[in-house]
């Protein structure tokens, strides 16, 4: 005869039905899609208005990829998507620029710019999961000043 305890987090009635483990996975593939789609549109349109000239409409849609940023720091939990998303938002900004500058400067700065955005995503993971209570500005900053640079 085995003992159980009465709470165990395997018994269907247990008052531990969300564990800490179930709290901090996403598991909807679909909602990380959008929220990293809502950000690379952006970054890539971005690109192309300011290398076509329209800066107004490019810091508009680059002040919506800094939020949607903020966003995919807070929600993309596996570094796998995490680099993915910093590797295309990077590729989305430095594309329209392959027909004016040359590939030297256009690989230099694809690289600073997935470098700068590997590091914000990080500081606001660790940010996060160093904080006991999340507060949203502290976990946010470091990836909004990455994004900025």
């Amino acid at each position: 005869m085995e003992f159980k305890f009465p709470f165990s987090r395997k018994q269907p009635g247990s008052f531990l039905k969300n564990t800490p483990e179930d709290i901090d996975v996403n598991r909807s593939l679909w909602k990380e899609l959008v929220v990293v789609a809502l950000g690379v549109v952006p970054a890539v349109a971005s690109g192309y208005l300011i290398s076509t000239g329209n800066f107004f409409y490019g810091l508009a849609l680059m002040t919506t990829f800094v939020i949607m940023f903020a966003v995919q720091s807070l929600f993309l939990k596996s570094i796998d998507r995490t680099l993915a998303t910093a590797f295309l938002e990077s590729a989305g900004f430095a594309a329209p620029f392959y027909v004016v500058a040359s590939w030297d400067y256009l690989l230099i700065a694809w690289l600073l710019m997935l470098l700068f955005l590997i590091m914000g995503f990080s500081g606001a993971k660790t940010r996060l999961k160093n904080s006991l209570k999340i507060q949203f500005t502290i976990a946010v900053r470091p990836a909004l000043a990455y994004s900025i640079t």
